[in-house]
Parts: C-alpha cells; sequence; structure tokens
C-alpha cells in the first residue's frame, strides 16, 4: 500500500494541485480535495478533521487566489479556507506530515514566518511555473524520510508495534540467540526463526484469524520460557537436520486498531465503509513498518526474527506434517 496524501487547494490554482499530484503518484497514493473527498450531506469541518486521520501526509497549495489589505497595504493571499485546512492538517499529522507549498510572493500569517516552506515561481508572461517541480521532489524527500521513522499518530498502530516488540518479539528473539530448547511431542528442540504473520487486513476476529491459520498450517503450541516468563508459541513439530524448528505468531494486538477506528468514525452501523478500509489498511501498513524499524534496529531480533504476509506459503519443510497429508 502506497502512502496516502491529500492536497489541498483553492479552485483557481487547482491547475497546481493537479502538476503536485502527477509529480507524487508514483510513489504515492495521491487525493486532491476534488477527488470526492467531500460528500453530500456531510459536514466540511467533521470531513476535515476525519480525512486528516485518514491520510498520510497533507500538502496544501498556498498561492495567490486573494487580496487582504493591511495597514492600508493590500497583499497577494492565499484562500483562508486553504490556510485553515493547512492548520488542521498540521496539528492533526505534525510537522512532518503536513506541508505548504507557497506561491513566490505571498503573504503568509506571521505564525509561519521562521518556518521553512517551499516556494514556487510562476512566470507572469506564459504562466509557466518554473521550479515546481523542484519544490515537489524535496517535499517528496520529506515525506519518505518521515517514512523510515516510527509516528505516534492519532491511531494506535505505532504504540501497539512497540508493545508487541517489547513484550514478545524482544524476549523470543533473546531466547532464541541464547539457544534455549523447547520441548516438542517429547524430544527437545531448538527454534532458529519466528516469523510474524501480518493478516492482509482486519475484517475478522484476530484470535480467530490467528487460530484458523495455526489449524491450516498444522503448527503445535508449546510454551517457551524467557527471562521474565513463559510465552505460549506455535511452532512445526517436525525438525530440520540440525534439529531446528520454526515459531510462528499472527498479533493479534492488531484488534486494537479495528476498534480505535470504530470509535474515531463513531461508527454506528454494520459492516465497513470505504474510508473505514483506507484506515485499517494504513495502521496495518505503519504497523508493520514500525516493526520492522524495531526489528532492524535490535541485534538479536535481525537475525531471527523475520515479518511475512498471511498469504504467505510456508515452506513444506518448515510445516507440520508429510506433504501429502498437510491441511491447506
Amino acid at each position: 500500500m502506497k502512502p496516502r496524501v491529500f492536497i489541498g487547494s483553492a479552485s483557481e490554482s487547482l491547475d497546481v494541485a493537479r502538476t503536485v499530484k502527477g509529480e507524487l503518484a508514483p510513489e504515492f497514493d495521491v487525493s486532491i480535495w476534488t477527488d470526492e473527498i467531500f460528500r453530500s450531506n456531510k459536514n466540511t469541518l467533521e470531513t476535515l478533521l476525519t480525512e486528516a486521520g485518514s491520510f498520510d501526509f497533507g500538502v496544501m497549495i498556498l498561492s495567490k487566489d486573494d487580496y487582504t489589505k493591511s495597514r492600508d497595504k493590500i497583499f497577494d493571499s492565499p484562500r483562508d479556507n486553504t490556510l485553515f485546512e493547512f492548520g488542521i492538517f498540521i496539528g492533526r499529522m505534525g510537522e512532518g506530515h503536513a506541508f505548504a507549498l507557497s506561491e513566490k510572493g505571498v503573504q503568509l500569517p506571521s505564525d509561519l514566518f521562521g518556518v521553512t516552506i517551499e516556494e514556487y515561481d510562476k512566470d507572469a508572461a506564459s504562466g509557466a511555473y518554473n521550479n515546481l517541480s523542484v519544490c515537489v521532489s524535496k517535499i517528496s524527500r520529506l515525506m519518505k524520510e518521515s517514512l523510515e521513522l516510527g509516528w505516534l499518530g492519532m491511531l494506535p498502530s505505532t504504540a501497539l508495534a512497540i508493545g508487541y516488540f517489547d513484550n514478545f518479539i524482544k524476549p523470543v528473539a533473546e531466547s532464541i540467540a541464547s539457544k534455549i530448547s523447547v520441548e516438542i511431542d517429547g524430544a527437545s528442540r531448538l527454534l532458529r526463526k519466528l516469523y510474524v504473520v501480518m493478516p492482509e487486513d482486519l475484517d475478522a476476529d484476530m484470535k480467530e484469524r490467528a487460530s484458523v491459520y495455526y489449524q491450516s498450517n498444522l503448527l503445535k503450541q508449546i510454551q517457551m520460557s524467557t527471562n521474565h516468563r513463559s510465552r505460549p508459541l506455535f511452532v512445526t513439530t517436525k525438525a530440520n537436520s540440525e534439529n531446528y524448528v520454526d515459531a510462528f505468531d499472527l498479533p493479534t494486538t492488531l484488534s486494537g486498531v479495528d476498534k480505535a477506528i470504530d470509535m474515531f468514525l463513531r461508527r454506528g452501523y454494520v459492516g465497513k465503509t470505504e474510508r473505514q478500509k483506507l484506515l485499517e489498511d494504513r495502521e496495518l501498513n505503519n504497523f508493520r513498518r514500525v516493526l520492522g524499524l524495531l526489528i532492524k534496529e535490535n541485534a538479536y531480533a535481525r537475525k531471527c526474527v523475520v515479518v511475512i504476509s498471511e498469504k504467505d506459503e510456508i515452506p513444506v519443510e518448515r510445516r507440520g506434517a508429510d506433504p501429502v497429508t498437510r491441511s491447506m
């Protein structure tokens, strides 16, 4: 899933917004405010607040769409509602996820003095935008840098990923590195890898979904001792030639994302809207990204923890049964 970007502008600046969308589209899922963001029978402010929590980034075009008179001087200024939207997005997302793209010479509020804002220049004669691509490239680079950081957003995927790593992955990885043996059907085995199985969506109860996954892949539940306490693990029962088995875990903690989204959208209905599915996809993507960063930074986890998809095939030699009789 590509990171989602919202572009806001005045009607007069839609050509700039479309150009920015075209520049970002190869690497981001970009929506302009005209792309059915504001729907019938929906309050505009409520929509903006919700959308600011639905996107990963926001880019506001602050162009010379209005005039402002201040102390007997007239200035070119951006449309008020675009500035308002920028304030909403920067308040919801933080400065690393909300950006303004300003036309050179536009008068901005003094609150934005000292804030680095990319400026594009419009040629008065031809109407061409001389350095718009350069400005968009800089914003794109900043957005990519933000994606390399765990972001504590309005929804809980980052916090859940940190808790899951600290309370489960880290102690299990340390035990694997210490070559602590586990008992499987009366035989002593060593764990080689821990596979974190990411679900494709949040459309079912996570505990039930995990049970189905373990059963369909003939994984056996065991107890593994770690430095703090004993932990349940689901493992393959057939060791390889070096007496190793692999463990698998589908993070049921992700059920917290589903509940948080319901509260965020004040859901009072059965089924899922397109917006809810987009939020779920974003949070799943962020959970996996943060988890990957934590694994990469930990010496033990980096060697033995692998994140896979629920749909990925488990190699035959790691399954718990003979390939002829295994359940799919």
